[in-house]
């Protein structure tokens, strides 16, 4: 149908149409190792029971070839998958696996396509997946309680206000068209589903002629469309038609969205929206992004005027534009306000739309924009086939070519040589925002309790029908499937993998005490730095303040340069700035805290970068009023991460008590922070200037050529410029000086509760793991991955109806965790993590679950990295004293991990960690300790605390 070349890659791309079927194929020919596939249905929901969510998660539970009750969790562990997953969109389905391994990705492909277009849908395992009853007696009387692993998926997602407010905004601002109702399924309608609905909604969407294959892989295209044709067939079903478009609003609406919470009164979100134009006009579309960076960027006008506003903590969440539809709309807005102030912030908006419409922007910001962008459309990022897929959607999808969107950046560079770009981005101001009458007014309101679904009282008779459905799904759930049949999922033999990894060895230099590492990569015209200060010296007050002192280094004014000079100015020469804490673990067991300082810029202006950095390290932080709205929006960022990332801050407080290393994370990332900033945020001025005095002595201490450890990659025609410049960031520090290390030590309590404004729950096990030098690493690597994938998913997943269950051994920090999201029922969850020995010692895994346990270990270190991601192992292994010969050992180690292993040496030493190992739950607020830990109850530390102030001892 067609072809070409990405400018900015360098790489062909061909379209196909398979005439007997209509399905098209669009192939990307890029050489890299790993290959990808792609495939999207046009699935527009019509009402909001979660129909096409259903369909994302159930048709992965085996097929006609592979009749597998979990095909999808089989293929995650016995496959070198970099990619395996699907997602529910407004109006598409994705589905996306890939793999460095040939042979692996043409199992996973041949598996996902029978999985698409010839499932099961067992209706038990669609139950078990989507929505059942579950019944129960309380006090004599008997009831019924919603369950189900997507159930609790979206009851996690409506007790998000964010994803709430998002969800009734579109709906608001494209009445009239799918777009009103929720794919995912609003927990409130999901007892109205039926399974004779959701087969006719596969029936009629998932047709080849409805389907979108994208496939990125070195090989011809001629063998890429040889590997999908065999799965096509001869049926002619044309694609779903596409959701239509709005009809426009002669005059503008208002919405009042209720949203959960309201433990604060300032917790409301005030949003102005406008709907714009089709998003598959890449063209327009640029246009239009660059005028969302130019005012809502940091250096923005609507931003500024926000910010400095007081009315709110920081830009909202929905503040942007939406690229997922068929039309994209804009917003702009503040979160953290009084429902009181919606008027005033709706007045500033329009007020600085006026300003902008009449005065054209700086070419300063406008140039800063565009770099942003260009950074973000032209860079070989991690995941980037899957970003190239999702791009081609927004076109694609919509029966426009994919070449608009495949490489975006050449738009962006188009529109970037008109030189009268600031006079149009102030026409489109005035004609597409301040003349539009499709513009949404919105305010979401914090009510209370998040939605879910309402127990319900039974009769005698309909508890027995229930009890004898839970029953048999209960039957259902706990039978393995037979060897035969999960011999029909292909398996990779673990003997066959490499014994050695790509272990990218960077030139070593040094200047003025500091090291430079050196790395030489085809980098497109890019140089990266990361950058790693010394901390170990930090004390446990210091380690509080070191996420804020990150945030300040980009965040405040710097000299004559004020607070907004310095956003474009980083905005003009740099692919972003992000400075944090981060640590790993010594062989002693002590603590190795850093500053991470990351960073890119197009090689000429690298140099440019690299002084303004240094100019940025060194001078001093004083400007209180900034500083007072850096900590407003790190406080807005930790609330809104509490409901999304439950398991996190329940991993975290799990894991404080194992290791000097875990109460770092926790004290940076989990629930000490979060109450740090809110006493912050509500101290008065002398205090929060104290704090900031601090955060300055902590700042001259810690940016100092002492112990500093820089890593460089650019392409070989750049690497000795970016080396030089380097050098000169290197020497513009001051030297420092020999420090005695910190006392970190772990200090968690063993048993914690976090109880939130929330509808779900999460629970964690956390405990000290071999580091990756040691011998046993390996052994615990299989042995989380047999855990996770094996009994506790069928038990906490598949029967018990959680969203997730992970476990992971990190090997720098010398931590295993295992974790429920989205948990109907975390008192049972940690039951089965403190018994997981117990568990394993009863129904002992198979040769064949740990030679899976093999393959699933391998697998993230087979992932190809980005150009970036092979910079950053470099530090860390550098950081962490980990050479290639460790890491060859842990290949060689995991693959000669046994059953026996297992259960003689893995097995024990899990009972004992087990015993003293760090628990915790985050769960809804009326949740009490006894229910969750029982006679540990008097043990437990309730979370979050009353925080009436923070004091050096």
């Amino acid at each position: 149908m067609e072809s070409g070349t990405l400018p900015s890659f360098g790489i062909p791309w061909r379209l196909f149409r398979h005439g007997p079927s209509g399905a098209q194929v669009l192939h990307v020919r890029r050489e890299d190792p790993d290959r990808f596939l792609g495939m999207a249905f046009r699935t527009p929901p019509s009402d909001s029971r979660g129909i096409p969510h259903v369909l994302e998660h159930c048709v992965l539970n085996g097929s006609a070839k592979y009749p597998v009750s979990d095909a999808f969790n089989e293929l995650w562990r016995g496959s070198l998958h970099s990619y395996l997953n699907a997602a529910t969109g407004p109006d598409r389905t994705i589905y996306y696996a890939g793999s460095p391994s040939p042979e692996d990705f043409r199992n996973i492909l041949g598996v996902y396509f029978d999985l698409v277009f010839n499932p099961v849908l067992d209706p038990r395992r669609v139950a078990l997946e989507s929505f059942h009853y579950r019944p129960f007696e309380s006090r004599g009387r008997l009831y019924a309680q919603p369950s189900g692993v997507i159930f609790s998926e979206m009851r996690g997602s409506y007790s998000d206000p964010e994803e709430v407010a998002s969800v009734a905004l579109q709906a608001a601002i494209l009445p009239d068209t799918p777009y009103r109702f929720d794919p995912g399924g609003d927990p409130r309608q999901m007892h109205r589903l039926s399974y004779e609905d959701i087969r006719a909604f596969h029936s009629l969407h998932y047709t080849p002629g409805n389907c979108r294959i994208f496939l990125c892989m070195p090989e011809d295209s001629g063998e890429a469309c040889s590997l999908v044709e065999p799965f096509l067939g001869a049926r002619g079903d044309g694609p779903v038609p596409a959701p239509p478009l709005q009809q426009r609003w002669r005059r503008p609406r208002t919405l009042t969205a209720a949203i959960p919470g309201g433990d604060r009164r300032d917790g409301a979100t005030v949003n102005l929206s406008w709907l714009l134009g089709e998003v598959a006009d890449s063209e327009g579309t640029a246009l239009l992004q660059v005028l969302e960076e130019v005012l809502l960027g940091d250096a923005g006008p609507i931003c500024r005027a926000l910010l400095d506003s007081g009315l709110g903590t920081d830009l909202s969440a929905e503040s942007g534009i939406e690229l997922e539809l068929r039309e994209t709309f804009l917003t702009a807005g503040l979160r953290g306000c009084r429902a009181s102030s919606a008027p005033r912030v709706a007045r500033l908006i329009r007020s600085e739309l006026g300003r902008f419409a009449d005065d054209p922007p700086a070419a300063s910001l406008v140039d800063a924009s565009l770099n942003a962008l260009l950074f973000r459309y032209s860079e070989v990022v991690d995941e980037f086939p899957l970003r190239l897929f999702l791009r081609s959607l927004r076109a694609w999808a919509y029966d426009r070519s994919p070449a608009e969107w495949l490489d975006h950046a050449a738009a962006l560079r188009r529109l970037g040589s008109s030189e009268d770009l600031p006079l149009r981005l102030s026409a489109a101001a005035c004609d597409l925002l301040l003349g539009n009458s499709h513009r949404l007014n919105s305010v979401s309101m914090p009510t209370g309790r998040p939605a879910g679904g309402r127990i319900t009282r039974l009769r005698q008779d309909d508890f027995d029908r229930l009890d004898r459905r839970k029953s048999e799904l209960e039957s259902y759930a706990a039978k393995p499937d037979e060897p035969g049949i999960l011999g029909t999922i292909p398996r990779l033999d673990p003997a066959l993998l490499p014994s050695h990894g790509p272990h990218p060895e960077p030139r070593t230099e040094e200047v003025e005490g500091a090291r430079i590492l050196l790395l030489s990569q085809p980098t497109g015209g890019i140089v990266y730095l990361e950058a790693a200060f010394d901390a170990s010296w930090i004390d446990e007050r210091e380690a509080l303040l070191l996420p804020l002192l990150g945030r300040c280094i980009p965040g405040l004014p710097a000299g004559p340069l004020g607070y907004p000079e310095v956003a474009t100015r980083l905005g003009r020469l740099s692919g972003g700035l992000e400075c944090e804490p981060a640590a790993s673990t010594a062989p002693s067991g002590a603590a190795r805290p850093t500053m991470l300082l990351s960073t890119s810029a197009f090689s000429g202006r690298f140099g440019d970068l690299a002084a303004f950095i240094a100019d940025l390290l060194v001078r001093p932080l004083d400007d209180m009023d900034r500083f007072d709205r850096v900590v407003s929006e790190m406080y807005g960022d930790a609330r809104s991460d509490m409901v999304p990332n439950c398991d996190s801050f329940a991993r975290l407080a799990a894991g404080a008590g194992a290791r000097p290393v875990g109460r770092l994370y926790e004290t940076w990332e989990g629930m000490t922070q979060t109450e740090f900033l809110e006493w912050l945020y509500d101290a008065d001025s002398d205090s929060a200037e104290a704090v900031l005095r601090e955060v300055e002595i902590l700042r001259r201490k810690i940016f100092t050529r002492s112990g500093l450890t820089l890593a460089v990659s650019a392409p070989p025609e750049g690497l000795e410029g970016a080396f030089a410049a380097a050098s000169d960031l290197v020497r513009a520090l001051p030297g420092g000086g020999p420090r005695q290390p910190g006392k970190i030590a772990a200090g968690g309590a063993r048993r914690t509760l976090i109880r939130w404004n929330t509808s779900v729950s999460s629970a964690c096990v956390c405990f000290g793991a071999p580091l990756v030098a040691e011998r046993d690493a390996a052994l615990f690597t299989v042995g989380a991955a047999v855990l996770s994938d094996g009994i506790l998913y069928r038990a906490l997943r598949t029967g018990g109806g959680s969203y997730e269950v992970s476990g992971w051994h990190d090997r720098i920090s010398g931590m295993m965790a295992v974790c429920s999201y989205r948990d109907p029922d975390p008192a049972a969850s940690l039951a089965c993590f403190g018994s997981a020995a117990s568990l394993l010692s009863a129904s002992p895994p198979s040769d064949e679950d740990v030679k899976l346990g093999i393959l699933a270990a391998f697998s993230p270190l087979e992932k190809p990295l980005s150009l970036r991601g092979r910079l950053r192992l470099c530090l860390l292994r550098s950081l962490a004293d980990i050479g290639p010969e460790a890491l060859d050992g842990l290949r060689r180690n995991l693959k000669l991990v046994t059953r026996r292993d297992m259960l003689d040496e893995f097995v024990p030493r899990l009972d004992r960690a087990l015993q003293t190992a760090g628990y915790a739950a985050f769960t809804p607020l009326r949740t009490s300790a006894r229910s969750i830990f029982g006679e540990d109850a008097d043990e437990v530390r309730i979370l979050p605390r009353k925080v009436t102030g923070w004091k050096r001892k």
